[in-house]
């Protein structure tokens, strides 16, 4: 929040409250006490971390061509849409109008993109070989902060 000072001493100015949080005013109270406490947060601050940014920004040059998608969201979004088994179009969809989705992926309320930037980034992780890397990185980050020991796991079950 922003806080102006005036004569009459300090005022909180609403039109700069989401500066800092642009979720701020999006969701309800309620709603936010249910996102920090569910896959979404987890995700958020935990998670979306380990997506492979670094190597999908490989594909992209620093210097020519079209600015990249924010590498974090995009990761994200293909790592979400296969894990809950979304079709490319739902994970747009989902992407554009789920708020809770563009929280999980840290994503401004305004950020969009195509099917076609979906696609593209779907091929990247395929090319790379980053969807096993991703799974393995969430895996293990699961388990550490749940602390599960995967050693004694049975492997027809994992």
């Amino acid at each position: 929040m922003i806080f102006l000072f005036t004569t009459r001493g300090c005022v909180r100015h609403d039109s700069q409250k989401r500066l800092f949080d642009p979720f701020e005013g999006l969701i309800t109270p309620a709603g936010h006490k249910i996102i920090t406490e569910g896959w979404q947060a987890l995700f958020r601050y935990i998670l979306l971390e380990k997506m492979p940014v670094t190597e999908l920004a490989t594909n992209f040059s620093k210097f020519a061509g079209a600015s990249t998608k924010e590498l974090y969201s995009m990761a994200g979004i293909v790592f979400l849409a296969d894990f809950f088994s979304w079709t490319n179009l739902q994970a747009v969809e989902n992407f554009q109008f789920r708020i809770d989705v563009k929280y999980a992926l840290n994503a401004d309320p305004g950020y969009d993109f195509s099917l076609r930037s979906l696609e593209r980034y779907q091929q990247y992780f395929r090319d790379d070989d980053l969807a096993a890397k991703v799974f393995a990185y969430v895996l293990n980050t699961l388990a550490e902060h749940m602390e599960i020991d995967v050693a004694r796991q049975r492997l027809d079950s994992t």
